[in-house]
């Protein structure tokens, strides 16, 4: 009997991964769920079909247009593998009857039910959305998690406030993250509140404002906590819970109740308290905030009160900050001597303010081995190349590529030494190898590269590349590698030329090989192959819902990571896609060299982002593909609905005067959705095409006139009309557009090289 029922078990599980796969292999979209709206998904899906993927997806969509039975449908028919039934009736009890019945569960049975139970909420069947939370399964998921949150809503609409606390305490043993915990304790507070518990409300809140004060949850926690105070008369004597409440205070800047607190706090010598004194005066009256702290002057920490009082001040009345900065700025104390020469430095450096010099000196002196000293000397020998001081720049420049060869600012150091100097052709080979070599990365790199590459023919790059290879010159290998490779991409002399190269790369042969083949290592790997099913469905908020209570040790980051820049990419998710990719480089300290990386991480890290569009409204307008990537990565990095603080929206960040503008021209009538990522690229093209116009095909001038304006531009043009456009780009008037261009100009590089755009392929 027991081999008969162990033969059914294993008949069904097989007949179930069949099935599974059957149905995975029908998983086809004519869209990318990611981008699509709502109308778009609702209209080009199937109804009514034995397909749970497309009705989780149709789901998604109705629940989001708030159609909440067809939600409620087709999330009940999202649930199994293959039970549907399109006649249910949606009513609580045969919804709740259907799901709780027998047979294969799909992968999305936990969001189905959650999402069913959500909007059961929303029309008070509170008792039912009970019953229906009570189907998900117990795991370490954040769905899990909000689900029991929503239970415990649930009963506290129902009066049930012992049972509300306890569901949500006995999350307190599964999570330890931050936004977990936060939640948790968000909900305690107010199951606390509406049960008349306030001392347990109060240090519901308390326990947020302690140990995550700079989470959203903080906000709502000072809020309460006040609103509570404001009803009735509880004490609060501790040192540290006064402390933590001022601190909210002072982050929403309500400095009278801040105050107040700390007038009732008798503990003249607790130093957090005495630093909080200080901050909250700053904002009430400066003036009473210089003399409380002239009364601190004998305290062993009256530095510290000083620099918390500057930099609280700092927004308002930077000539007193200024004045106590300078007086911190011979300081024994190492960290307070460091931010205080960071805080001068920079503010002189924006203002071409030679005085600049003296605090990035004395900082480079204090500090050698800062990577902001690095930065500094850089910075110095700009500000000479700008007044035309030779000498002076070139003392700083060459400090920088000698102390801090691999440092980022090192090559703009060596590619502004060798223009001082103007050196001969082997002189400049010389500096282009110690770019490729040392800061591949740096956009100043892939420009001189780039402009170097035009001058060969790849028969003769492919012949020095040999030559160095027998003589086993490694940095002229990989200097020709790179120049190769902007000629030809990816191809099987690639292969070849890496294979020359493995024991010199052996780290990115290494990282190679770890991103193509390396498993999840850390506990965090379940949630990680989980979240593939949501990458299917372009279900971005679940997606970010399970990443959040990732822990953040150094490995588990490093999964994620690695997860997410795989899964992006096979899904096409273009945003994450490039942000996971480039964090995952930074965690393994693997500098950006896409001639060393192979071809799948190169197109992660620069995707080729809704190339249809891209490419027909390329064609239209007699412009590379890679160009309008380039803008689009750098405008948005491929957020369709990004929206700037001075109002550009979507992929292209027009702004909407211009894109109207724009529309009337090219005999657009609709209303404009610039978050629609295929009318953002017509409309951003054909932008870029006008301006190359005007700036008589200048790249680096309709980049900057796309970033700041083609007024600006125009403006800049007379003042640096005898300058090279080296010098146009990297003395431009707005920090901004200065970096949008170079930053603009590697990106098309690097699509040139990867897609072979232009290239005849």
């Amino acid at each position: 009997m027991k081999n008969i029922k162990f033969t059914s078990f294993i008949f069904l599980l097989i007949l179930s991964l069949i099935t599974c796969n059957q149905k995975a292999q029908s998983f086809t979209l004519s869209y990318n769920p990611f981008y699509a709206s709502d109308d778009e998904i609702i209209s080009k899906t199937e109804k009514n079909s034995e397909n749970f993927f497309y009705n989780y997806i149709l789901a998604r969509s109705f629940q989001n247009k708030k159609e909440f039975k067809n939600a409620i449908l087709y999330y009940a028919n999202s649930a199994f593998m293959s039970k549907y039934n399109f006649s249910l009736k949606l009513f609580p009890q045969p919804v709740y009857a259907f799901l709780n019945s027998y047979s294969s569960k799909s992968p999305y049975y936990d969001d189905a039910v959650f999402a069913i139970a959500s909007i059961f909420y929303q029309y008070n069947e509170f008792e039912y959305v009970v019953k229906f939370l009570s189907l998900i399964k117990k795991d370490k998921s954040a769905l899990y998690r909000d689900s029991i949150l929503l239970k415990s809503k649930a009963f506290q609409r129902l009066k049930k406030y012992d049972q509300s606390i306890r569901v949500a305490t006995e999350l307190t043993n599964i999570y330890n993250d931050e936004t977990s915990l936060g939640e948790i304790y968000i909900r305690l507070g107010s199951v606390y509140e509406e049960a008349n518990y306030n001392e347990q409300a109060i240090n519901s809140y308390l326990f947020i404002l302690k140990n995550f004060p700079e989470s959203w949850h903080s906000e709502i926690a000072i809020k309460r906590i006040l609103y509570i105070l404001s009803k009735k008369e509880i004490p609060i004597h501790d040192s540290n819970s006064i402390a933590a409440i001022c601190e909210a205070l002072i982050k929403s800047k309500n400095f009278a109740d801040a105050q107040k607190f700390l007038e009732k706090e008798s503990d003249n010598q607790n130093k957090k308290i005495i630093e909080l004194k200080v901050r909250v005066l700053a904002n009430i009256s400066l003036n009473s905030a210089l003399a409380y702290l002239k009364n601190l002057r004998d305290d062993p920490d009256y530095e510290k009160y000083s620099l918390a009082l500057a930099n609280e001040i700092w927004n308002k009345d930077k000539a007193t900050a200024i004045a106590i900065y300078k007086n911190l700025a011979n300081s024994n104390n190492e960290e307070i001597n460091k931010r205080v020469l960071q805080r001068l430095a920079f503010y002189y450096e924006e203002r071409s303010n030679p005085e600049m010099i003296h605090y990035m000196d004395k900082y480079i002196s204090l500090f050698p081995s800062d990577k902001i000293s690095g930065r500094f000397l850089w910075l110095a020998g700009r500000y000479y190349l700008k007044i035309n001081e030779l000498k002076k720049a070139t003392e700083y420049f060459t400090k920088s590529v000698k102390k801090y060869p691999e440092n980022f600012y090192s090559a703009a150091s060596r590619y502004w030494l060798f223009k001082i100097k103007k050196g001969n052709e082997e002189e400049y080979k010389e500096v282009l190898a110690d770019l490729a070599f040392f800061t591949p990365e740096s956009a100043y790199t892939i420009i001189a590269l780039d402009d170097y590459s035009k001058k060969f023919q790849t028969e003769e790059l492919r012949h020095l590349f040999e030559e160095c290879s027998q003589k086993k010159q490694i940095k002229e290998m990989i200097l020709y590698h790179n120049l190769l490779f902007m000629k030809e991409g990816y191809n099987k002399e690639w292969e070849k030329r890496i294979s020359q190269l493995n024991d010199s790369i052996e780290k990115y042969s290494n990282f190679n090989n770890f991103y193509k083949k390396s498993s999840y290592k850390t506990f965090a790997s379940a949630r990680l192959n989980d979240i593939e099913k949501y990458f299917a469905a372009g279900d971005i908020d679940s997606i970010n819902r399970e990443i959040a209570i990732i822990q953040k040790s150094k490995e588990a980051e490093i999964d994620l990571s690695l997860a997410m820049s795989r899964l992006s990419s096979k899904y096409n998710c273009y945003e994450y896609s490039v942000i996971y990719s480039l964090r995952l480089l930074e965690l393994l300290s693997i500098k950006e060299n896409i001639s060393l990386f192979e071809a799948d991480f190169s197109r992660a890290l620069y995707p080729c982002a809704f190339f249809d569009c891209v490419k027909k409204e390329s064609q239209k307008n007699g412009l590379s593909p890679a160009i309008v990537l380039a803008v689009m990565r750098a405008e948005s990095n491929f957020n369709h609905r990004a929206i700037s603080p001075v109002g550009a929206v979507g992929l292209m960040q027009l702004m909407p005067t211009t894109a109207r503008g724009i529309a009337k021209q090219i005999g657009i009538t609709d209303s404009l959705n610039l978050q629609d990522p295929c009318t953002s690229i017509k409309l951003g093209s054909y932008y870029i095409k006008w301006l190359y116009n005007i700036t008589k095909d200048s790249t680096e001038k309709m980049v900057a006139a796309y970033n700041a304006g083609i007024g600006n531009v125009l403006n800049w043009e007379s003042r640096f009309q005898d300058k090279s456009m080296d010098y146009y780009s990297e003395f431009i008037p707005f920090n901004e557009t200065r970096s949008y261009i170079f930053f603009t100009k590697k990106f098309m590089i690097q699509y040139s090289s990867i897609y072979n755009f232009g290239k005849g392929d």
